[in-house]
């Protein structure tokens, strides 16, 4: 199954940085958009949509869980906020909690999607 999480209501006109993090020092590139084209890093199971602005993850496994932080610049490449998601796979459901931070607001918020192994 697969796995897919709505990161921005639409990505047009930002500049994205997204990684998965193994601990403080170690980090890999998911995907990053720069001028409207979506770089996916070798050897993932990962899309970015721009226009709902929505990263999916194909045919989630065990080895997905973990941070995931998105890093969002505006067009003049003022870092504006970050994106961070936590995904837990166990079992036949994955858990999610997202936190959004930017000098607007703040907010956590869980979801689970039921995922069949």
């Amino acid at each position: 199954m697969s796995q897919w999480h709505e990161l921005l209501t639409n990505a047009v006109g930002y500049k994205l940085h997204c990684f998965k993090f193994y601990n403080e020092t170690n980090r890999a590139e998911i995907f990053s958009l720069k001028r409207e084209k979506v770089k996916v890093a070798e050897n993932n199971r990962t899309e970015f949509t721009i226009d709902t602005g929505t990263l999916k993850i194909i045919n989630v496994t065990w080895n997905d869980t973990g941070l995931y932080v998105v890093e969002r610049y505006d067009k003049n490449g003022k870092r504006e906020a970050d994106i961070k998601f936590n995904l837990q796979v166990q079992g036949k459901f994955t858990f999610l909690k997202s936190y959004f931070s930017a000098s607007c607001c703040n907010f956590w918020s869980m979801f689970s999607f039921p995922i069949i192994f």
